[in-house]
């Protein structure tokens, strides 16, 4: 549960959102400004580019918040203490999300997407690099970003973070849902499952059950998707 911290600490929060956005920033920056030679195989360049991310910010964030702040990586989430709740909680909101997809089935992005007509071999390592994507969504939102910042701020300010990289890092699944739902609904979803998400990771202080509950959702997908 959280416990309010004893006072703000700005070079702490400054020091949080610093570290997140570099991250960002030189994931843009590798594949984007340097125009890196990346595989030409779609699924290769899928990993090689999740890869990167995972590597900018998450990996990189989590050995700072250990080196600069003493956060364990278990005290940011990554534990086995209530991740049968984390779990279960986790399942729940991410069934809005899978109903929202559902819903969208019809929309060429669903219906032509790689995975749905992807040999065997070839799918099941597109939907590996869409587990980990999953999964380290949760792990840097929820993890580095909210539970850290709720050590050192207020949790209204945390979970505001938190949502401001949730719905920055779904901007395609607004855009694809809003197609068919329209774009309140769309980015309504988004914000739902982000507070949702929210609640059960300072509930639980463990995400470990959300980003399993993130990857059993992105499988569910994958299966919805090549029997349509």
């Amino acid at each position: 549960m959280y416990v309010r911290p004893r006072q703000w600490n700005v070079n702490a929060t400054l020091g949080i959102l610093g570290v997140f956005s570099l991250g960002v920033f030189v994931t843009w920056f590798v594949l984007v400004a340097l125009d890196i030679r990346l595989p030409a195989d779609p699924i290769a360049n899928k990993l090689a580019t999740t890869a990167i991310q995972t590597i900018a910010v998450i990996v990189l964030p989590y050995l700072w918040a250990a080196k600069r702040l003493g956060l364990s990586p278990a005290r940011l989430g990554l534990n086995m203490r209530n991740v049968g709740r984390s779990t279960f909680w986790g399942c729940g909101l991410y069934l809005i999300a899978f109903v929202t997809f559902a819903a969208c089935r019809n929309d060429p992005l669903i219906y032509d997407h790689p995975i749905r007509h992807a040999g065997a071999w070839p799918a099941l390592l597109l939907f590996f690099t869409m587990a980990l994507h999953a999964a380290g969504t949760d792990l840097a939102t929820r993890g580095f970003i909210l539970l850290s910042l709720a050590e050192y701020s207020h949790v209204g300010f945390a979970i505001f973070m938190q949502n401001v990289v949730w719905v920055f890092g779904h901007l395609y699944e607004i855009e694809l849902f809003s197609t068919s739902l329209g774009l309140p609904i769309a980015a309504g979803m988004i914000v739902v499952t982000g507070l949702l998400g929210d609640i059960v990771a300072l509930r639980t202080r463990n995400v470990v059950g959300l980003s399993l509950a993130h990857v059993l959702l992105n499988l569910a997908m994958v299966v919805f998707i090549r029997r349509i």
